[in-house]
């Protein structure tokens, strides 16, 4: 979920936005589909740990664990990961400075599949 979140504050920060507000704005326009998407994995898994029998024995330290991760993993895509957007710089937004080797065939890609993109929309 945290990579959830943190995309949508990069996608606000490259449409010119500045820190503070592409954290918030990023974070409360995408919270709904995150909280929905870790309350339906916590629904699925927690009832999994819950089995019985043998099967249960089994899965019990399964189910709770992805439960747990998943809840950990949504209290830090909407506590942490804002703050921490909000107040550190991301250098590759302005793609400055002395980039290595790999980075040109990468940033080619991502103009082609940009052009590609803008081509499907219109």
């Amino acid at each position: 979920m945290r990579i959830v979140v943190r995309e949508n504050i990069v996608r606000h920060l490259e449409h010119g936005q500045d820190h503070f507000t592409a954290a918030r704005e990023g974070t409360s326009e995408i919270g709904l589909a995150v909280l929905a998407t870790s309350m339906s994995i916590i629904a699925v898994f927690v009832p999994v740990a819950f089995m019985k029998g043998i099967i249960g024995r089994f899965f019990f330290q399964f189910g709770m664990t992805v439960a747990f991760a998943v809840l950990v993993s949504l209290f830090v895509s909407f506590t942490l990961d804002p703050m921490l957007s909000s107040r550190w710089h991301d250098p590759d937004i302005e793609r400055s400075g002395k980039r290595s080797w790999w980075h040109k065939p990468l940033d080619a890609f991502n103009d082609w599949f940009e052009r590609l993109a803008d081509r499907y929309k219109a």
